[in-house]
């Protein structure tokens, strides 16, 4: 019997459960408000992200 990797990785993605934290959304907010650029749309720098990070804890 084949089992899949996870239960997660079979369910549609409006189905999945989604992660703790902060969204795209709102860290591209904060960075820009911190003065830093950012897109609209893709990846997140990581550095920008550990800056979240560094101010948030």
């Amino acid at each position: 019997m084949v089992h899949s990797a996870s239960r997660a990785a079979a369910l549609p993605l409006s189905t999945r459960p989604t992660s703790p934290g902060p969204t795209s959304t709102e860290v591209r907010q904060w960075a820009r408000d911190a003065g830093h650029q950012v897109s609209d749309r893709g990846a997140i720098p990581k550095a920008v992200r550990q800056k979240f990070d560094d101010a948030h804890l």
